[in-house]
């Protein structure tokens, strides 16, 4: 799982407690509510005319109720505590996953940036290819291999990253009007060839470079 993932359920996770610490939360302070004008009824009830049974009775009922909502006020503070955490805890999750979302922003940036720089490349390779065609085509409209002791006709020197999407298919080009074309068809490494000297050095006979 990734780190934007995990801060998303975590951040789900605790909305999730959250609300149902609110909700719980509700419920205690509407029993509060319910409980406390109850007690306030009884004790109203209590005249100078009430039996003193019924005092008893009463005062007992008030004394009960008045225990609940101790517990219940407990429960309340306990409950808001519960949430204030959670809500520090969401504030953090939040922040984190506020990053991981403009990590993976950028990310998404780069890679459609990257997309866009290769087809621009290769639409101005298409575009350099087919002037070169037709700057050959021009040169060398009926052009007949001479046969002689050299090997090829021409001999590409290029960049590595040039290769797939250049110099391929100038060969192609060139082989296709006749040329006899060498270029490495393998990737050379450093360690195979240290400098482009040593490269053309091991190439064939070749007439142009």
């Amino acid at each position: 799982m990734s780190m934007l993932s995990t801060y998303q359920s975590k951040v789900g996770r605790l909305r999730g407690d959250i609300a149902s610490l609110n909700k719980k939360l509700g419920t205690e302070k509407s029993n509060q509510a319910k409980k406390s004008k109850e007690a306030n009824s009884t004790a109203a009830s209590i005249t100078k005319n009430t039996s003193a049974s019924s005092r008893k009775t009463k005062l007992k009922k008030i004394d009960r109720l008045n225990g609940e909502l101790g517990k219940i006020q407990k429960n309340i503070g306990n409950l808001e505590a519960a949430i204030a955490s959670k809500t520090k805890e969401l504030h953090s999750a939040e922040q984190r996953l506020s990053k991981e979302q403009g990590k993976e922003d950028k990310k998404r940036r780069d890679t459609e940036l990257k997309h866009e720089d290769t087809l621009t490349r290769k639409v101005r390779e298409r575009n350099r290819l087919e002037l070169l065609q037709s700057e050959l085509s021009a040169e060398y409209p009926d052009y007949e291999r001479v046969e002689d002791d050299t090997e090829y006709d021409l001999f590409i020197s290029h960049a590595r990253q040039d290769k797939d999407d250049f110099v391929e298919p100038l060969a192609e080009i060139l082989a296709k009007m006749g040329f006899s074309v060498w270029y490495d068809a393998c990737v050379l490494t450093i360690e195979a060839f240290a400098m482009d000297s040593k490269v053309i050095a091991k190439a064939p006979n070749r007439r142009h470079r």
